[in-house]
């Protein structure tokens, strides 16, 4: 004798369901996808802006360099990578380093190198800078040229502001004209160039003298 099982099947059991052909495709089911899409597009979006937003007022920024006054080490038309990290950690740069900066009493932003930090003395003769950083005058070879003016004056420099000079010496505005610059007034290192792509290159904070002696 066969006997039938005529109970229902229950959820834990494996049952097996069919859709009807195309559900998946109807257009309610299409407009939850457009909706979802759209969503998924718009979250990703906004958490790029974050990011880009948060990159660019805590860790770095591109600037185009306008001006000739830090050739040859960095022509006019270039960009460069400016760490802003750097003065949140340090606020005080390293000697020879590339920085931006505003100057007091002027607008904008400018890009020199740092000769001095607090507690070297700067003296400028006959157009040349020499830094005594408490070793004895040590003449700087960073700069092409001569600073402009004539003259000679010395400088010690002030806790909390440093000196700026540019490479290309004679028509650069910097410290020999503006005096020395609060650290509060720099704006980040200059690292990188990035632009033009031919001619991408790490800014070298080491005097080309001391690139000779390390490379003969």
């Amino acid at each position: 004798m066969t006997m039938q099982d005529n109970t229902a099947a229950t959820p834990h059991e494996d049952v097996e369901y069919i859709y009807p052909a195309g559900a998946a495709n109807t257009p309610t089911a299409q407009k939850r996808r457009v909706k979802g899409s759209i969503r998924e597009t718009l979250w990703m979006f906004a958490i790029a802006v974050v990011i880009v937003a948060v990159l660019r007022l805590f860790v770095f920024e591109v600037a185009a360099v306008d001006g000739r006054s830090m050739q040859p080490t960095i022509q006019p038309h270039q960009r460069v990578v400016v760490m802003k990290w750097t003065q949140i950690f340090r606020p005080t740069p390293k000697r020879g380093e590339v920085i931006v900066t505003k100057y007091p009493g002027y607008k904008g932003y400018f890009i020199k190198r740092c000769i001095a930090v607090p507690g070297d003395t700067v003296r400028i003769e006959g157009g040349l800078v020499y830094v005594n950083h408490g070793d004895g005058d040590v003449l700087d070879t960073y700069g092409a040229g001569y600073v402009s003016g004539g003259g000679s004056a010395t400088i010690t420099i002030a806790e909390g502001h440093i000196y700026v000079l540019g490479d290309h010496r004679a028509i650069s505005m910097d410290s020999h004209n503006v005096g020395q610059i609060p650290v509060s007034m720099v704006f980040g290192r200059a690292d990188y160039i990035v632009w033009p792509l031919n001619e991408m290159q790490r800014i070298s904070f080491t005097a080309p003298a001391e690139r000779d002696n390390n490379n003969p």
